[in-house]
């Protein structure tokens, strides 16, 4: 026996591995999930937020976050490094009993409930992202054209430059 964990207060449902560091993740009917370390079994974390049973969790995003399910009818995605609930996933009216993650690309997520429904999830944070990026590159460029324009006395191409970035007030200075 290399180590023995000990700090829920109810029955473990569910233990993971970490596929990058060296620990081991639980969830319990304590409605906790815990982080433990491999080494000596301290716990590491506690993270708390279900209203009932953690039924099943998963690491994902290289092992730095997880995702919890629960008889709460959730899906919750916690970042390990603060313990916070970065996001909550409501498609199920009951429990939440199956949690299974793509082996080869973590953006895929199916869940399994109580309800007999299995909900399949599509992680669009990359692609989300991006089209912020995208977005932001767009009003910035749009902004020096205003300014550009302003300065060129240009005013007509200014005001429909303005009413574009949804800035009239620019006009006035």
């Amino acid at each position: 026996l290399k180590a023995t964990c000990i700090g829920h207060k109810r029955g473990v449902w569910c233990v993971k591995m970490s596929p990058v560091d060296k620990v081991v993740a639980s969830s319990s009917a304590d409605g906790t999930l815990k982080v433990w370390s491999i080494a000596n079994g301290a716990c590491l974390k506690t993270m708390e937020g279900h209203e009932g049973s953690v039924l099943k969790l998963a690491f994902v995003c290289s092992g730095m976050q997880l995702l919890s399910t629960g008889s709460d009818g959730l899906m919750k995605l916690w970042t390990i490094k603060t313990s916070v609930c970065v996001n909550t996933f409501d498609h199920h009216t009951d429990k939440v009993w199956a949690l299974a993650v793509a082996p080869s690309d973590d953006t895929m997520v199916v869940t399994g409930g109580a309800d007999s429904v299995i909900n399949m999830w599509d992680d669009k944070t990359a692609e989300m992202e991006e089209t912020s990026r995208q977005e932001s590159e767009e009003k910035l460029l749009l902004e020096q054209d205003l300014a550009n324009a302003l300065r060129a006395k240009d005013y007509r191409r200014a005001a429909m430059l303005a009413f574009q970035l949804k800035q009239p007030f620019r006009l006035l200075r």
